[in-house]
């Protein structure tokens, strides 16, 4: 029922790619007004998108409360659950297949905005005695820390409605509304209709939270564009029109995905964008734990001249004098870190042109995988075009002070 109406009422789900139908209006009209508030708050500066981040960080915490709390009551949680924590009879051990770890490398560089530009950006913000490592761990420990509590709700969730269905996980864990848009739009809404009150104030809370999360996330992507091209703009030419005219042409960019193929678009391009991250990911770690300093190895510096200079330059990211410690970040850095990122993103291009989504043929796959080579191939000529140093000491002390979203 819950799938039906999603599908059919909100969507109006096409079979395939390809319709020919226009944008549904219902769905251009939500991302229309998420644009307009993007671009106003942007312009306002971080402090107006601040207020967003007092909505953001508590009503997720209070919706998955709410949400474990009605799940593990549910007849069919506990089976969920327990596929939840052990794995499926079918598959005894889902951790020996790499696609999985590679796939959940691609979910917490999404999750924590990793190699998207964003954490740069946001570095900006804070004071320049602010210690990276603490701000670090706090941020991959809590998000990790969510994400697992989130996976009983999930499950739980899940295994409710199997038990409903007259399923097993593995059948409805193949379905669209196991994952994606179908979890938070068919299998939470699921769970907040079995509420015996305040249903309909719960479900209003629910859908307002993903609201405000969309909007953290369209601040974060935005914000990390715009922040540059403000720096680097003539003086002639006035900072606050970046932002709008930003988000003008994502919602332009947008519009293909409000049409009835549009969730077979979104899947698509998410399949292959994710893998960029990767890669920009590896392409960071190699510059920086192998080619860092005045010359680096291509300039003919000795390996262990470019390990001490890496080594003085951890311990300011750092906040350590400890010699020992400083090391420790380097040797994981360039032994474990990058080697474990180069066989991720080999895994990850396997899988992206080895796994097609839907079975659709290869022109659709291209849809997805234009993006792909494409930032490929701004990477690879990035590396032709010669660097010419920015001096952002006085962009920073304009943004110094100010507090701004993290997407979650």
């Amino acid at each position: 029922r819950e799938a039906a109406f999603f599908v059919d009422n909100v969507l109006h789900l096409a079979p395939g790619p390809g319709d020919p139908t226009g944008p549904v209006p219902g769905p251009v009209a939500g991302m229309v007004c998420a644009w307009v508030i993007t671009a106003f708050c942007i312009v306002q500066g971080p402090k107006t998108m601040s207020w967003v981040v007092y909505v953001t960080m508590p009503l997720p915490i209070i919706c998955l409360a709410v949400l474990i709390g009605r799940a593990a009551t549910l007849p069919g949680a506990g089976a969920g659950i327990d596929y939840y924590l052990n794995g499926s009879p079918l598959n005894p051990n889902p951790l020996a297949n790499p696609r999985l770890w590679s796939a959940a490398l691609e979910q917490i560089f999404f999750s924590l905005s990793v190699a998207f530009g964003i954490m740069p950006t946001y570095g900006s913000y804070v004071p320049r005695a602010k210690s990276i490592l603490r701000n670090g761990l706090v941020v991959a420990i809590s998000n990790s820390a969510v994400s697992f509590l989130a996976g009983f709700c999930v499950f739980g969730a899940l295994g409710f409605l199997a038990d409903r269905s007259g399923l097993t996980m593995d059948e409805l864990l193949a379905s669209n509304s196991a994952g994606g848009g179908g979890l938070a739009f068919i299998t939470f809404p699921a769970i907040l209709a079995t509420l015996p009150d305040a249903r309909n104030f719960f479900a209003a809370v629910f859908f307002l939270m993903l609201f405000t999360l969309g909007l953290d996330s369209a601040f974060s992507l935005v914000e990390a564009v715009a922040a540059i091209v403000k720096d680097h703009l003539p003086r002639r030419v006035r900072a606050e029109y970046v932002a709008p005219a930003l988000c003008a042409l994502l919602l332009l960019c947008g519009l293909p995905f409000t049409t009835p193929s549009g969730l077979y678009y979104v899947d698509i391009v998410d399949w292959y964008v994710t893998k960029l991250a990767l890669i920009v990911g590896l392409v960071e770690v190699v510059a920086f734990a192998w080619f860092f300093g005045d010359a680096g190895l291509a300039g003919g510096q000795r390996f262990r001249e470019q390990v001490v200079a890496l080594q003085e330059e951890a311990k300011g990211m750092l906040g350590t004098a400890s010699d020992a410690v400083a090391f420790t970040y380097v040797v994981l850095l360039k032994f474990v870190t990058a080697p474990l990122l180069l066989v991720a993103v080999a895994v990850a291009l396997e899988s992206a042109f080895s796994q097609p989504v839907y079975g659709l043929p290869l022109g659709w796959q291209m849809v997805g995988g234009v993006w792909l080579i494409l930032g490929v191939a701004i990477i690879v000529g990035m590396a032709f075009v010669p660097y010419t140093p920015f001096n952002g000491r006085e962009a920073h002390e304009e943004r110094k002070g100010g507090s701004v979203a993290v997407r979650l």
